[in-house]
C-alpha cells in the first residue's frame, strides 16, 4: 500500500480537483481508496456520498484500528447514475470532523498522531493505493495523513500568491519525516496558461513533480459540478491529459512501472 497525501494551506490552488482525479487514476491500477479529511466534505460529495453514519472523524477517534475497522466506514465511490465505480471507495467526512480535530487535540495519550497509519496498516491487504485530500489547514487529520504518507504533493500555481503559507506546509513535512522517513515530497503545479509554462523553472527550488496540470477551466468546473473525473467526462481536455501524465509521475517516484495510457 502506498499513501499520498494531497495538501497545502492555500486555497484554490485545486487540492480535491487532484485529489479526486488521482484516486479514479490509481484505481485503474490497483484497489484505491480516497480518504477526505477535510470537513468541507468536497470530495465525499464528488464521488456522490451524501448521508454516512461513519467516516475519518470516527476513524480517527476509534480507541484501537480493530474498533476503527469494525465501523466499516468506507463507501464506495458512485458515479453520476448512482453505479459505483470499480476499484475506488472513499472514507468520507462532513462538518462532524471538526469535532474529532479537536478531540484528538484535547487528547493527551501518545500516538495520537498516528492513529490513520494504525488504521491503514490494518487495511494493507485491501488497497494498493490511499489518496488523502487534506484541509486547508495543518489539523489534527492532516498530521495523521503526514504520518501515514509515502508522498506529500502540495499544489501550487503560478499567481503572485503562490508562495503564501509554503514556508509553513514545508515546516509540516520535514517536522513528519522525522518520525515518517519514508516520506517523500514533491510540488506540482496547477491551473497554467501556456504562456505561463516558462515561469515553471522558476519554482524548482521546491522539488517539481512532472510538467504540472494545464488550465482547462471550463472542463474541470464541468467535471467537479458533475462529480465525474475528468478521464470520464472529457478524456482529451489537457487537464484529463495532465492528470494521467501526473499518476504515471507519481507511481515512478512510488516505484512502479506501469503508465497509463495518456
Amino acid at each position: 500500500m502506498k499513501t499520498i497525501v494531497i495538501l497545502n494551506l492555500k486555497g484554490g490552488v485545486g487540492k480535491t480537483t487532484t485529489a479526486t482525479n488521482l484516486a479514479y487514476e490509481l484505481s485503474n491500477v490497483g484497489e484505491t481508496l480516497l480518504i477526505d479529511a477535510d470537513k468541507q466534505g468536497n470530495s465525499t460529495e464528488f464521488y456522490g456520498i451524501r448521508d454516512f453514519k461513519y467516516g475519518l472523524g470516527d476513524v480517527l477517534t476509534a480507541k484501537t484500528a480493530a474498533d476503527a475497522c469494525a465501523l466499516r466506514a468506507t463507501l464506495p465511490a458512485l458515479r453520476t447514475n448512482g453505479k459505483p465505480y470499480p476499484h475506488l471507495r472513499v472514507l468520507p467526512s462532513d462538518y462532524r470532523l471538526m469535532k474529532s480535530n479537536i478531540s484528538l487535540l484535547l487528547d493527551t495519550s501518545s500516538g495520537r498522531d498516528k492513529r490513520l497509519r494504525r488504521y491503514l496498516a490494518e487495511n494493507e491487504n485491501t488497497f494498493d493505493f490511499v489518496v488523502v485530500d487534506c484541509a486547508p489547514d495543518i489539523d489534527m487529520a492532516s498530521i495523521n495523513a503526514l504520518m501515514a504518507a509515502d508522498l506529500a504533493l502540495v499544489p501550487i500555481t503560478l499567481d503572485k500568491n503562490a508562495r503564501k503559507g509554503l514556508s509553513e506546509v514545508w515546516e509540516q513535512i520535514t517536522a513528519a519525516q522525522q518520525e515518517n522517513p519514508k516520506l517523500k515530497a514533491h510540488v506540482i503545479i496547477t491551473r497554467y496558461r501556456p504562456d505561463q509554462a516558462a515561469k515553471a523553472a522558476e519554482n524548482t527550488d521546491l522539488a517539481l513533480l512532472g510538467s504540472g496540470i494545464r488550465e482547462s477551466t471550463v472542463k474541470v468546473e464541468n467535471s467537479n459540478d458533475a462529480g465525474t473525473p475528468l478521464s470520464v467526462s472529457s478524456r482529451w481536455s489537457n487537464a484529463a491529459r495532465d492528470f494521467r501524465a501526473l499518476t504515471d509521475d507519481v507511481l515512478e517516484v512510488l516505484g512502479y512501472e506501469q503508465p497509463l495510457p495518456l
